[in-house]
């Protein structure tokens, strides 16, 4: 794929354009949630529109430029693996905090008795 006038093969697109754009605003925005599970995959899907709408004001359109449905799937793909992971690893992560804090408050009661 030819971009700015440099050749990328689409792992390098992916990193430099849509991880290297939106990963960091995602974990950021992800970690302030309340509920992971309805308002992560919202945020997922509002990040991909933006994704869509970043290739399309840039001209990767199938219209324009010979595979860019293949970019454009490419892209969309490896965003919903990394954000599905960190939803994921924040659930876990929350789940285990709740239950280090069950742990301690029930270990306090525990040793008053």
């Amino acid at each position: 794929m030819i971009f700015g006038g440099r050749r990328y093969r689409f792992k390098r697109f992916y990193d430099t354009f849509i991880n290297g754009t939106y990963a960091y605003p995602f974990l950021q925005q992800l970690s302030a949630l309340d509920n992971l599970e309805r308002e992560g995959t919202a945020l997922q899907a509002d990040i991909a529109r933006k994704i869509i709408a970043w290739l399309h004001a840039n001209g990767i359109l199938p219209a324009m430029v010979a595979g860019a449905e293949y970019l454009i799937v490419y892209c969309l793909f490896w965003w919903a693996a990394f954000a599905r992971g960190y939803l994921f690893e924040q659930a876990v992560v929350r789940d285990l905090r709740w239950m280090r804090n069950c742990w301690v408050h029930w270990n306090r009661a525990s040793s008053t008795i």
